[in-house]
């Protein structure tokens, strides 16, 4: 009896089973969006957070949460995604709002009606924090913190020590009918991308608000790839003595 083949296929049987052994949170197309608005309607109505892809299929978003806190840390809405969205474009916007429009968008998801407690979306317009969250709301994929000039008493951040830091503050009372709005500075220029997390202090700025949903082009775009500058250097064939000369003035040239 030829035991070849039966190795081989018991060899091949190990190699399927190691590859259906690796989980799925390998390769996990969620955790690359990152908050770039976040706008707080004036009265209740008219709050909403807006999501940016840093890479593309980043949109597999369904089971996330975005959670609202407080100035003093506690949870004031968790409103939770109960879909994916169909543009996994690099960039794409993903817009979760309390209303069923936002300056004449339609956002892809629409969190109560300016309520508070869970399914829910209400910014706190005096200062608080605003996270896109994993399955467990303890978990933050990004937080934006935010507070007033005036606050005798400074906001408390959850999640002490992550990486989104020190609260960016408003030049006036309260939110009220603005947005903060990530810079895209950083990095490539034209394009969100991880140079542009550091923290809220720096990485946001305050401006009047342009909600976009999962349907509207980016406007922003990737950089190109840097080409290097570095000639290279052709072999020609020539005697053993010549190659050896070329080669070590190639390397002279090179930095």
């Amino acid at each position: 009896m030829n035991r070849y083949p039966i190795r081989m296929m018991l060899a091949a049987g190990l190699v399927l089973t190691a590859t259906l052994g690796v989980p799925a949170s390998a390769s996990a197309s969620f955790h690359l969006e990152r908050i770039r608005e976040v706008h707080e309607g004036i009265g209740s109505n008219g709050d909403y957070v807006e999501l940016q892809s840093m890479a593309t299929g980043e949109n597999f978003v369904g089971g996330k949460h975005i959670v609202t806190y407080d100035a003093g840390g506690g949870v004031l809405t968790d409103y939770t995604i109960p879909t994916n969205v169909a543009n996994g474009a690099d960039q794409a916007t993903i817009l979760i709002a309390n209303a069923p429009t936002v300056a004449g968008v339609t956002p892809d998801f629409v969190a109560g009606n300016g309520g508070t407690g869970p399914g829910n979306l209400n910014v706190d317009n005096t200062g608080g924090t605003v996270c896109y969250t994993d399955s467990s709301i303890t978990l933050p994929l990004d937080c934006v913190a935010f507070d007033h000039s005036g606050n005798l008493t400074p906001i408390t951040v959850p999640f002490a020590g992550a990486q989104f830091g020190t609260p960016f503050i408003l030049p006036g009372a309260n939110l009220d009918g603005q947005s903060l709005i990530r810079t895209i500075s950083r990095g490539c220029a034209t394009a969100l991308d991880t140079a542009d997390d550091t923290n809220s202090a720096a990485d946001f700025s305050l401006g009047a608000g342009n909600p976009r949903n999962n349907t509207s082009t980016p406007t922003e775009k990737a950089c190109p790839p840097v080409q290097s500058t570095a000639k290279k250097c052709k072999k020609k064939k020539k005697g053993r003595s010549a190659e050896v000369a070329k080669k070590k003035k190639c390397k002279k040239k090179r930095h």
